[in-house]
This record gives C-alpha cells, structure tokens and sequence, in this order.
C-alpha cells in the first residue's frame, strides 16, 4: 500500500552529506507561502530602507562613537579621535594620557574596533577615488527666517557628505543580511512549521516585523550585526543536527558563531554552545572546520583591539575607572537611565516583563517560549539547539541583571538581549501550531503581534531613544527620570 503523502515515511535512513534535507511528511512550499514570503520581505526591507534614508545618519553617542574610529582610519590612518569634528558628540569614548599635553588627553571609541576597521576598509577605496573628505559640507542653504521671528537668524542647512559615505554601509550593513536571514528562516519554516500555512506564516511575519532589533536597522550598531550572525548560525546549526554533514555548514556556523561573539560579547556564549553540539555531531570535522572558521574573526578582534588601544581586554573593561572618568566626562554625573540604580528584583522584572522587557515589549515572545516545550517533545532533533537556546537565555539573562542597572542607557528595549531574538524564533512556530484548528489562540496572537510591531513603529524614528512603555510611564508622573 502506498503511504499517504502526509505521513510519515516507513523507514528512516540518515541522509549522505550531499543529500539535499527534505521532510517528505510535508509538501513544497505552496503558492500562497511564497507570495506570503515575497510581501513580508519586500515590507520588512522595504521599511527598512525607507526608515534608514530618512532619518539622520549621526543620531546618537552610539553610533557616533562609531563613525568617529571610521572617519579617524579612513581621514588620518589611527584610531585616535581627537579631530573627528562629531567627537563632542559621543560620551561613548575613553581617555588615555597625551604624552605632550598632559591637560588634553587622546580619546578612543569605547566600541570594539573590529566593525569600525571593516566599514573603514570598504569606504577608504571610495574617499580615495571622489577625492572629498568624510566631513565635507557639499553644499550650505540659508534659511528663511520664521514669520513669528523675525530677528531670529536660523541656522543654515548643511549638506554633509558623509551622508553619500555612510548610507550605502547601513544598508549593506544591516538590510542586505536582512533579506538573506529571511529567506533562509522560510527554509527553515519548510521543514519545521508543519503542513499547514497558518504557523509557518504567523512565525514569518513576527520574525520579519515584530522584533525589538528592526528598528536599529537604520543606524549603525553593534547589535543587528550580532543578531544576523546569530540568525545564520542558528539556521546552520539547525541543518547539521537534521543531518547536514557538508563543510561548508560546519564552517559557516563556526565563522558566524565567533563573528556574533565579536559584536556582542555575551553571545560568546553562543560560540561555546555551538562548537560543543558540533562536536557531539561530528567531532573530526568539527576540530578541521568549524574550529579553523571560527578563529578567523576572534583573530581579527584580538588584532584590531591591539592595534587600536595596545590591549587585548576590551574597553568596556575600564568602565568605572579614570579612562571613562575624564574631565567634564557625562559619566561622573550621568542622567536618565543611566542614573538608576534600582533593586534587583524590580530590575529583572523590568527587563523581562516591564518597560523594557522581552515579553513586555514583544509579546509575540510568550509564543516563541510556549513552542520551546513543544518542540522539546515533538522535534527531538533540535533538542541540542533547544538546549542551547535555554541554557544561554538563563546564563545571560542573569548576567544582565546582576551586572548592570541601567537597561542599555536612553535605547528601544534592551539591546543587549536582542541577539536572543533568532534563537527563540527556531520555537516559534511550536508554538503557533495550534492556532490552526483554535481561533481565540489566533486573535490572542494577532493582539501581541499588533502590540510588537506597535513598539517597532514607535522606535522607527530614533532607536537611541526609551521605549513607548517608559514615556507612558513617566508622562503618567509613576516613573521619575534625572533630566
């Protein structure tokens, strides 16, 4: 008798590393999953990429801090940023003694060098062509004064060139990767979602448009890189415990799984994980592969932190200390967010529940833990992932909270959690299954899903900014912040 199309095969046979993984208990992805998949790219990079070109490229002390060690490469060969005409701009800098003045020290980004020197490196070859300096203003418009200020001379409108310089990285940056994590995240959903539309779907949309990391998409940042690697390597983890053995994946998730930890530290813990699931798949082309890929990026980071500050450690080290506590530093007196120093328990519930919170802010969150039980029960062969992904939202989730007070200073969400995001989004559609055959779980969803992409659009316009949750809260006179 021939088995029916949806069931599962008779015998089970592990695939050859060439062979091509295809669940047969599910059909091809139909007709209606790629236009679903061509709408929610063409939206999530379309919006992406309208947001990114309006808004101002210099927008906070954080990529400021960035695009200072970029120009300062790029315009004077050093990592000093004393001259950079936008380093009064950014707190985020540390100090180190001038030895031939005393009374003005040298400063530094205290932001990991290595993404700044490979953004340095794809726009030096460009500056050198066009002949025009980073900081050039191509051209300055007067304004005219307002009717209602007559006396009032406005400044002028200055068109800066950087704009031509560093618009074109945000979106090769941040946009491009976008758009290929999506489309290897529908693969994934082929294979994981089930035979039924509405799960593979609902997971697409929320992943592509409800998480907190879509609005920092328009500047540069350290953490949508850490989130895109974390993507690539998850899904690549996902093919080889489903029983990839080809080379290229085990170098793919060992070069991404380093190149995360590179961006954002935490995720070295991600790093650990990977390499010891990979070593229980295979451990030989574990230590011949995804090893030797993976020490090309930590090589690069050791490297250019040398080059840049004459240590290994990283700056973030000397917080505290007389590097960040210089003369008329914003950090001897620090405001807002930054101020706070509240208990713990009242913390961790606001990073996880409350106004900066994981679920509080992205409620589609609540299903994504849901489909972890699930897909602990029904999809043994992610279990190793599972394990992963539970044991580092434990580890740094606690660190966070024991570590620091201020939820990432004036952000939309805490950033420093957002590289958790795809590892949850592999249980998503776990937990979206039964939303097929019961609608109240349905509406339940569509409501979460209305109050997560809600928090994108309210981040869209300034992501170094609080989140709609704390401004609701302080206008409402119940959280008080020091202006």
């Amino acid at each position: 008798m021939r088995p029916e199309p949806n069931s599962p095969p008779t015998t089970s046979t592990a695939p050859s590393p060439e062979t091509p993984l295809h669940d047969p208990r599910y059909p091809e992805r139909s007709e209606s999953r790629r236009i679903v998949l061509g709408l929610v790219t063409a939206v999530a990079v379309g919006l992406s990429l309208g947001a990114t070109l309006r808004i101002p490229t210099l927008i906070g002390a954080n990529d400021i801090s960035r695009w200072c060690t970029i120009w300062a490469l790029v315009e004077q060969g050093t990592y000093r940023i004393n001259d950079c005409p936008w380093q009064s701009q950014t707190q985020d800098k540390i100090a180190r003694e001038n030895p031939d003045d005393p009374e003005k020290p040298d400063f530094y980004s205290s932001k990991p060098p290595l993404l700044p020197t490979l953004i340095a490196g794809i726009i030096a070859p460009f500056r050198a062509v066009a002949g025009v300096p980073l900081d050039a203003v191509i051209r300055e418009q007067e304004r005219t004064p307002r009717r209602d200020r007559p006396d009032e001379k406005p400044e002028p409108i200055k068109w800066q060139a950087h704009v031509y310089y560093f618009k074109p990285v945000l979106i090769l940056l941040n946009i491009v990767p976008l758009w290929v994590v999506l489309i290897l995240y529908a693969r994934f959903l082929d294979r994981h979602a089930g035979p039924r539309d509405w799960p593979w779907m609902a997971a697409l949309t929320a992943s592509a448009l409800a998480m907190p990391w879509f609005s920092f998409l328009t500047t540069l940042n350290n953490h949508t890189v850490g989130v895109m690697c974390v993507w690539v390597t998850v899904l690549a983890l996902a093919r080889l415990v489903e029983g990839d053995r080809k080379r290229v994946t085990f170098a793919v998730a060992g070069f991404f799984a380093a190149f995360a930890a590179c961006n954002e530290l935490p995720a070295l813990s991600l790093t650990a994980l990977a390499l010891l699931i990979t070593l229980g798949i295979e451990p030989g082309r574990t230590l011949r592969v995804f090893v030797p890929a993976a020490l090309v990026p930590i090589a690069a980071f050791l490297l250019t932190q040398y080059l840049a500050l004459g240590q290994f450690t990283p700056a973030y080290a000397e917080f505290g200390t007389s590097s960040y506590l210089y003369k008329d530093s914003y950090w001897q007196e620090p405001l807002e967010m930054d101020a706070l120093d509240e208990p713990k328990p009242i913390y961790f519930f606001h990073l996880t529940l409350g106004h900066h919170g994981m679920i509080g802010l992205t409620p589609v969150f609540l299903f994504a833990l849901i489909g972890w039980v699930r897909a602990w029960r029904e999809a043994k062969v992610l279990r190793p992932l599972l394990a992963a992904t539970l044991a580092a939202t434990v580890v740094v989730v606690g660190y966070y909270t024991l570590k620091t007070n201020n939820y990432g200073g004036s952000t939309q969400g805490a950033r420093w959690l957002f590289w958790l995001f795809p590892l949850w989004s592999i249980c998503l559609p776990y937990g979206l299954m039964s939303g097929s055959d019961r609608r109240w779980l349905r509406r339940l969803f569509w409501l979460a899903l209305v109050v997560s992409v809600m928090t994108v659009g309210y981040a869209l316009r300034s992501p170094w900014s609080h989140p709609w949750a704390v401004d609701l809260l302080e206008h409402l006179d119940l959280y008080p912040l020091k202006r």
